[in-house]
Formats: structure tokens, C-alpha cells, sequence
């Protein structure tokens, strides 16, 4: 009788150890499966987060190519619009020099022009690309324009840099004076071998020579 229950109370204390046992694999098993729907929904989360910033990326790509294209019409307005200055420009310096000067004369202020309208569009692609305003990309020597022997056209809101554009300019301030006293005193000989009534008809004083 003894030995009997004896047997039993062992196999009840199996019985009771293979249910701890189970009950800890199970408890593991739910911690498993927590995690693993932890970890799905972080990978979902994360799928949506990409999926999000690539239909960011892809309006960003859209609205730079709009950009773009802005930017190319606006290039070539400038450059027709430069063409059509440069043509005017050339007609009115024709009659005074003649066509060879006239035609040199425009190739120089269609470049100057060019140039002009490449350093506002380099001015404007570095404040879109947020550059700062200290930056020394703004400075007019800084450009890499098109045709650096014409230079850039004088404009209100540029501001003179320090140093050689300074000479440069009192060198032009110079050759303008010495310009100026030039055509006095062609204007003052041009009436002493022309006569009075046929002045306004005479293309210059080179071709009275």
C-alpha cells in the first residue's frame, strides 16, 4: 500500500512538473509571437515610411524638373532677347561706324548682355541652392561667365567689389573722358568741310577724309 501511493505521489509530481513545463513553453511561445508581431509592425511601419518618402521624392523630382524647365524657357527668352538687343544695337552703331564696327560692336554687347543674364541666373541658382549671402560664389570675379574679355553690363543693385573692378572702372571713367574729348573735336571739323544745308545728310567725319 506504501509503495503504491508512493508511485502515485511521484507520478502526480511529474505530472506537476510537465505542467510548469508547459506552461512556461507556452508562456515563451506568446512572448514569441509578441515579439514577432512587434517586429511586423515596425517592418510594415517602416514600409510606409519609405513608401512615404519616395512619393515625397517623387513630387520634389517634379517640381526640380518644372524648375528646370522654367529655368531653359527663361535662358532662351534672355539669349533671343539678347540676339534682338544686340541686332538693335548694332543698326545704330552701324550708322556712325560703319557695318564691320557695327557687327564688332554687337557680337561685344550681345556677349556683354549674355553674360549679364548668366551672372543674374548664377546669382539666382545659389540663393535657390541656399548659399549664404557671405558666400564669395556672389561675387561678380566668382562667375564663370560665358565671355570674361566682355565682362558684365553696370547694373543698379550690384555692388562694386574692392580692388581691380575699382581700377577697372576709373580705367573706363578715363577712356570715356578721353572718348568724349575725341568726338568734340570731330564735331567742331565737320562743319569747316561741309556745308551748312548738307550737315544732316553727312554719315560721319571718316568719310569726309
Amino acid at each position: 500500500m506504501t509503495d503504491e501511493l508512493q508511485r502515485k505521489s511521484a507520478d502526480y509530481k511529474k505530472l506537476e512538473d510537465q505542467h510548469f513545463i508547459n506552461i512556461n513553453m507556452m508562456k515563451e511561445a506568446e512572448t514569441l509571437a509578441r515579439a514577432e508581431a512587434d517586429s511586423r509592425k515596425k517592418a510594415e511601419a517602416l514600409a510606409r515610411t519609405e513608401e512615404e518618402n519616395r512619393k515625397k521624392a517623387e513630387v520634389e523630382l517634379a517640381e526640380l524638373r518644372e524648375k528646370v524647365r522654367k529655368l531653359e524657357s527663361e535662358c532662351i527668352a534672355s539669349i533671343e532677347k539678347a540676339i534682338e538687343d544686340g541686332k538693335v544695337q548694332g543698326r545704330v552703331e552701324g550708322e556712325k561706324s560703319g557695318y564691320e564696327g557695327a557687327m564688332e560692336e554687337a557680337r561685344t554687347q550681345f556677349r556683354m548682355v549674355y553674360n549679364t543674364g548668366f551672372r543674374k541666373g548664377w546669382k539666382s541658382a545659389l540663393t535657390k541652392t541656399e548659399q549664404p549671402e557671405t558666400s564669395e560664389l556672389f561675387l561678380r570675379s566668382n562667375t564663370p561667365i560665358p565671355y570674361p574679355e566682355e565682362g558684365i553690363q553696370d547694373s543698379d543693385n550690384e555692388v562694386p567689389e574692392a580692388g581691380g573692378e575699382e581700377e577697372a572702372d576709373d580705367e573706363d571713367e578715363e577712356d570715356g573722358e578721353v572718348e568724349e574729348g575725341t568726338g568734340t573735336g570731330r564735331t567742331q571739323e565737320a562743319p569747316q568741310s561741309v556745308p551748312a544745308g548738307t550737315t544732316a545728310d553727312v554719315p560721319g567725319p571718316s568719310s569726309g577724309k
